[in-house]
């Protein structure tokens, strides 16, 4: 099996051509297999195994579909270690059903947090959206899989005590006389 490294980060090419290149741009080097499959950096084996135009597909999700460097890294690791998940049980993409998107969803709970689950779940289904709409691949099987639920019941806004209550409204009480009594604003009239 072949792989190819990505830059994702140093993707710098030349100028736009109209031309159509039979090889892949200076970014995507041929290699090896790969000896960490997680590597963010590297194009699964089953996704290069289906050819250049799904190895282009798949680095093009990444450089043309995704804006944040940070959203990008953090997809690129989702999804390579859900292909490196399937790869070791012998699935290739067109046979990935929605049972076996569920029960990498159901492992991968035993191990992260349910946050990053549900974002290793959204680059999941993103991933095999873009597949699907360049024909890569016929159906998306993570479309049908719930991620786990995750409420946040601790809001990150400080409530105010008793005291700072009085001190935020004898606060804004006096800055309202002061307005009132220079003239700038009339009692009875909103000033919205």
């Amino acid at each position: 099996m072949l792989s190819a490294e990505v830059d994702f980060e140093n993707d710098r090419r030349g100028p736009i051509s109209d031309q159509p290149t039979p090889q892949l741009p200076a970014t995507i080097q041929q290699a090896e297999i790969a000896i960490d499959q997680r590597a963010p950096n590297v194009v699964p084996a089953l996704i290069a195994d289906l050819g250049d135009a799904a190895a282009w597909r798949y680095v093009e999700f990444f450089t043309a579909n995704i804006r944040n460097a940070h959203t990008r890294r953090a997809y690129a690791r989702a999804c390579n270690r859900f292909f490196a998940w399937c790869e070791d049980r012998g699935l290739t993409p067109a046979t990935i059903r929605p049972h076996d998107v569920g029960t990498y969803i159901e492992q991968l709970q035993t191990q992260v947090s349910a946050p990053s689950v549900k974002q290793q779940l959204a680059a999941i289904r993103m991933m095999f959206d873009w597949l699907v709409t360049g024909q890569i691949v016929p159906h998306n099987p993570a479309s049908a899989v719930r991620g786990p639920k995750h409420v946040v019941k601790v809001g990150k806004t400080p409530v105010l005590e008793a005291e700072a209550w009085r001190k935020l409204l004898k606060w804004i009480c006096c800055i309202g006389s002061e307005r009132r009594a220079a003239g700038r604003i009339h009692p009875l009239r909103w000033q919205g």
